[in-house]
Formats: structure tokens, sequence, C-alpha cells
């Protein structure tokens, strides 16, 4: 349950933050569809991010099969989310799947 509200958390303020920014929602159209599983693993917590032209959602589970799985560390993920930040790549961030779609989504 905590899970649960703790994304709807992150989805509301993260959506807050694209519709402030056009060139982030225009970014958004590019990877509508789309689904990613995410792994915390210092925090044991995987959920999902799934895409469509207007919001970002952030689900514990997912139907859709995920494009690439995205595992680390929390700190490895919140580096990732600053400016100027190493890229997903460059990061100690395990990706498997798709790379280039995970490289999109940062």
């Amino acid at each position: 349950m905590i899970r649960k509200i703790m994304l709807y958390g992150i989805e509301k303020s993260g959506n807050i933050l694209i519709n402030m920014d056009p060139e982030t929602k225009n970014k958004l159209q590019s990877l509508e569809k789309y689904c990613y599983q995410i792994e915390i693993s210092d925090w044991d917590f995987q959920f999902f991010i799934e895409i469509d032209s207007q919001y970002i959602y952030f689900k514990p589970e997912s139907d859709k099969e995920p494009l690439c799985t995205i595992k680390g560390k929390l700190w490895d993920f919140i580096a990732i989310a600053k400016p100027n930040a190493p890229t997903i790549s460059q990061n100690s961030l395990s990706i498997s799947g798709d790379l280039d779609s995970a490289q999109q989504l940062q």
C-alpha cells in the first residue's frame, strides 16, 4: 500500500514538472506506449514506468512487456536526474533490453 502511495506521489510530481517544460513534454511523444521496468536494488523495490503522449505513469505492476529493465541503487537513479548528469550508460546502473530507449528516458 505504501509503495502505491509513494509511486502516486512521484508520478503526480513528475507530471507537474513535465507540464511546466514544453521540451520534455514534446519528448514524451517519442516514448509513447513504452514500458520500462525500474529496480532499486538497495530498497528491494521495483516498479514500471508507462508513458503516453501527455503523461508518465508509475505503476507497481504492468501487463505490458518492458522495453528495458534498469537496475541500480537509489543514489544512482538520483544522480542521473540532476542537470548535467552522466548518461545512464556512464552511470553504475545495469541495463538490460533496449539501451537507446533507456537513454531517451533520461
